[in-house]
């Protein structure tokens, strides 16, 4: 006697792959944009070191008049902008721009000339010994998964870990 799975049997089986494949898009979904993330923070944390070592280095761009004053970074749409200005008022601007996730961030920071120190203004206002900024990369709206790049008063930039809301 021949014996054959039953239509039952048969759909609870593709019943079964159905939900393990769902399980397994979800987890895959949210690696894709934990490394979409991560590329975004990579981007930022090494556009913020550049600054500072300009900084550090009291390095003007080739071209530009006077002596390295401050660095500035800021965000404007996607892009990270680095802006050197001199003791004579001259700037030189270059830009970086952070792939794939949205950055809404108004803030700007200074690295001082010679030290590398983060202040809060071109002016001279320097962040408190144990102060920190902090920039938080959300990959969307809902802010279901973010990191943070934390720039401590020294001018050290490091990058947190992901968070998952």
């Amino acid at each position: 006697m021949k014996r054959a799975f039953s239509l039952i049997e048969l759909l609870v089986a593709v019943g079964i792959v159905l939900v393990l494949s769902a399980g397994a898009f979800v987890y895959i979904n949210q690696g894709l944009q934990r490394q979409t993330l991560l590329k975004a923070a990579g981007q930022v944390v090494s556009g913020l070191k550049l600054a500072n070592s300009l900084a550090k280095a009291r390095q003007m761009p080739h071209g530009s008049s006077g002596s390295l004053r401050v660095v500035e970074s800021y965000f404007d749409s996607n892009k990270l902008y680095t802006k050197a200005i001199s003791s004579v008022g001259m700037t030189s601007t270059f830009s970086q721009e952070v792939i794939g996730v949205p950055v809404t961030n108004s803030n700007r920071w200074f690295f001082y000339a010679g030290s590398g120190f983060l202040g809060k203004n071109a002016t001279g206002t320097m962040y408190s010994a144990g102060e920190t900024a902090t920039i938080t990369l959300s990959l969307n709206e809902s802010q279901s998964m973010s990191i943070p790049i934390i720039i401590d008063a020294m001018g050290q930039v490091s990058q947190g870990e992901v968070v998952q809301n």
